[in-house]
């Protein structure tokens, strides 16, 4: 089982609950409650992308000399202010057709946000909005400054009740525990990649270090809300809907996430998204809140086979893929030299 968190914080949330109460108004170490891939992902990510862009700009000069160069670095330039203009406009609009969370608007949501922000120490500027229909239900925006959190209106009011709220908490806490791990850091050159045809093979090493960042944030909405159950009734919702989540049971699920782990094709599937497969999600939350919330976590392994129930005991613990990026950062130091001997062909 992954080493995401110490064993006194382990001990302090699933003691008993008046013990997770107190837990609740402690403040959370961030750094333990991440995957424990993130940081080798991240360099995953930086090392490839890094050694492209810094040779991209000499490959424009030796093909266009020194106008073509400054002109790509204005369109560049020019690209990334215009992506900030378009969300200011989109929050424009959001002041003229959604609600603004705050203490005189929706009470109940704003004080589950101040206690989400006191929670992981977070401090920094930032926004919660309730819409009509969001993409995703609830989505983040983070770029140069500008921090919003878009919520549906139909999953804020399901979750606001009281036996919802830990769910609610749950959401909320994985965008805020993205603000405050910084997991959207690289989405300004995301925006350089995408617009440049031929960097998009970049992704191929951008992609894993989303899909763990997603992880991690459950990880955080499951320390934030102190209870594993609420975690999982969230990834439920996800997978069949509000309706019938509550009927979903854990054996089935894990059944599925067991053949979706080990099956070639869906692994191969998962590598193009940005997001893990839902039922990945479900057993790798289960996986945490062994650790983190040992009491739901049994109640939920009681409803389950003990064939699946081996089959989850005997599985490796999750490794920090720390070779992964050596890998990639010394097969790195020859892709400036590639690129500029493929744009020498190109012109010869």
């Amino acid at each position: 089982m992954p080493e995401t968190i110490s064993r006194g914080e382990a001990r302090r949330a699933s003691a008993n609950d008046d013990g997770r109460a107190d837990a609740r108004s402690d403040v959370l170490s961030v750094r333990n409650l991440l995957h424990p891939r993130e940081r080798s992902r991240f360099w995953l990510a930086l090392v490839p992308s890094a050694a492209t862009l810094v040779v991209f700009p000499v490959i424009i000069y030796s093909a266009g000399g020194l106008k073509a160069e400054g002109g790509a670095v204005a369109v560049v330039l020019g690209l990334v202010i215009l992506v900030w203009v378009l969300i200011q406009i989109h929050r424009a609009r959001l002041l003229g057709g959604a609600i603004r969370v705050t203490s005189a608007s929706l009470p109940q949501v704003q004080e589950v946000v101040d206690e989400v922000r006191q929670r992981l120490d977070y401090h920094g500027r930032l926004e919660v909005w309730i819409l009509e229909k969001v993409d995703g239900q609830v989505t983040l925006t983070s770029y140069l400054g500008t921090k919003m959190i878009l919520v549906e209106g139909g999953l804020a009011s399901d979750l606001v009740a009281d036996d919802k709220r830990a769910q609610l908490t749950f959401l909320i806490a994985r965008f805020v525990g993205a603000l405050k791990a910084k997991h959207l850091r690289l989405t300004p050159l995301q925006v350089v990649i995408a617009s440049i045809k031929s960097l998009k093979f970049l992704n191929i090493f951008i992609l894993p270090y989303e899909r763990t960042i997603v992880y991690s944030g459950d990880q955080l909405g499951l320390a934030c809300a102190g209870g594993l159950c609420a975690g999982l009734g969230v990834i439920n919702r996800l997978l069949v809907g509000k309706e019938i989540a509550p009927e979903l049971g854990a054996e089935g699920v894990l059944a599925q996430a067991d053949d979706a782990r080990r099956g070639v094709l869906p692994r191969l599937a998962q590598l193009t998204s940005s997001h893990p497969h839902l039922t990945n999600r479900y057993l790798n939350l289960l996986r945490f809140g062994e650790q983190f919330d040992r009491r739901d976590y049994q109640a939920t392994i009681d409803t389950i086979g003990p064939e699946l129930h081996a089959k989850l005991v005997s599985s490796k613990p999750i490794s920090r893929g720390r070779l992964a990026p050596w890998l990639v950062g010394v097969a790195s130091l020859w892709l400036p030299e590639l690129l500029v001997e493929v744009d020498a062909i190109a012109v010869v």
